[in-house]
């Protein structure tokens, strides 16, 4: 027997011809999930360097409303998202409080939540 493909699959039962092809299509699909994944996290990382450089200056002006804004802008950036919900909350808390917590302790409650 030689390490001829060809000369394998001839060999082969139906049975294993079935395995085969199944992981042949596991095998594939795993390169097919792994290449999704590595654009997704290129355009995650893309936002949110885009959403830093434009809220660098908001935050150093304190414009809530502003970020919120900016937020919303940048749906596919993970740290747009957190930020964006800790400064929603930050801002209600700072309108009403709540439990007895200071807005500062809402918006952290509110980061861990959106991890």
């Amino acid at each position: 027997m030689t390490l001829d493909p060809i000369a394998i699959w001839h060999h082969m039962s139906g049975l294993n011809k079935a395995i085969a092809l199944i992981l042949i299509t596991m095998g594939v699909s795993t390169i097919g999930v792994v290449v999704e994944r590595i654009l997704a996290f290129s355009k995650a990382n893309n936002e949110s360097r885009s959403f830093v450089q434009k809220a660098a200056t908001l935050l150093d002006e304190w414009r809530i409303e502003d970020i919120i804004a900016l937020t919303e802008k940048h749906k596919a950036s993970t740290l747009a998202r957190t930020i964006g919900a800790m400064m929603q909350r930050y801002q209600r808390g700072l309108e009403r409080a709540e439990k007895g917590l200071t807005p500062v302790e809402m918006a952290r409650n509110e980061a861990e939540r959106t991890k």
